[in-house]
């Protein structure tokens, strides 16, 4: 079998994150129990040495929950939680050293850093800062909402999507603090949302949620920036849905961008070609 928990959104009443067992050989998925005592549990991170799961509760006065998981049960207890000092977090991911829990604020444009203690328990707050600015779209982008963050696999820069600005802003880790490196400017109106990074750490690619596109970055470790290559549609020709984010930028037989659509139950796929790896469809 194989083991996975699932963040819902719901009241601290009720269950809101559910440990779910998938049959290898047949596919079949059930849910096996349930860990209430955390409001919209949206986002969850998994440290699989400490076997600790992260978890942001998104509401007006944000958390994020540090649960320690049972080897035997699997079973959640929470060892530590603390305020985001945001509101309307939505991600949170670690460092690639295990150092530090990043979370975004949706709501107020705030991004958090916290230091990580022994056996995965969340720490102080090391470093907040808050975006400031707007996009294109007036329903959607009239403030800064950071959808998500996450460190390259090289160590080197810290990546935020800014669904509200039209931006991926890049950010050194300096002693626990974000300070800024470089703004790369989003086509206006596209809503970045999530980024992943191609296995070899040369390419990234960018789910845009307002207006259905992914875009494929050259990433240059070394110097800290983005290089635009493409700007690909997901959808199919005469349709018109929300892509919300990108789940898996690449598989070795083939390679592929995977991608969940949020007002429909669907996904899709796109084709990367193999030198490049650049999009097709």
């Amino acid at each position: 079998m194989t083991y996975f928990y699932i963040g819902t959104y719901g009241s601290a009443e009720e269950k809101g994150i559910y440990l779910g067992e998938m049959n290898r050989e047949t596919g079949d998925l059930q849910l096996v129990d349930g860990a209430s005592g955390i409001e919209n549990a949206t986002f969850l991170e998994w440290d699989e040495l400490h076997r600790v799961l992260y978890a942001v509760s998104e509401k007006e006065n944000s958390e994020v929950f540090a649960y320690a998981a049972d080897p035997e049960t699997r079973k959640l207890k929470v060892i530590s939680r603390k305020a985001t000092e945001s509101s309307g977090a939505c991600h949170v991911s670690r460092s690639r050293d295990g150092k530090y829990l990043f979370t975004t604020g949706y709501s107020d444009g705030r991004i958090s850093v916290f230091a990580l203690e022994g056996e995965g328990a969340i720490g102080e707050i090391s470093s907040l800062i808050r975006h400031s600015g707007r996009g294109l779209r007036d329903d959607r982008q009239s403030e800064a909402h950071p959808h998500s963050i996450f460190q390259d696999p090289h160590h080197e820069y810290v990546v935020v999507c800014d669904l509200g600005m039209d931006n991926v802003n890049l950010y050194r880790l300096e002693d626990g603090k974000l300070v800024t490196h470089r703004e790369i400017a989003m086509p206006p109106g596209s809503g970045p949302r999530h980024v992943a990074f191609h296995p070899s750490g040369q390419w990234m690619y960018c789910v845009n949620e307002l207006n259905c596109t992914v875009t494929v970055f050259a990433y240059d470790s070394t110097f800290g920036d983005l290089k635009t290559l493409q700007h690909v549609s997901t959808l199919p020709p005469g349709v018109r849905w929300r892509i919300r984010r990108l789940r898996s930028p690449y598989r070795l037989a083939g390679g592929f961008c995977m991608l969940r659509t949020g007002d429909m139950t669907a996904s899709c796929s796109i084709s990367l070609t193999p030198r490049t790896a650049c999009c097709k469809r």
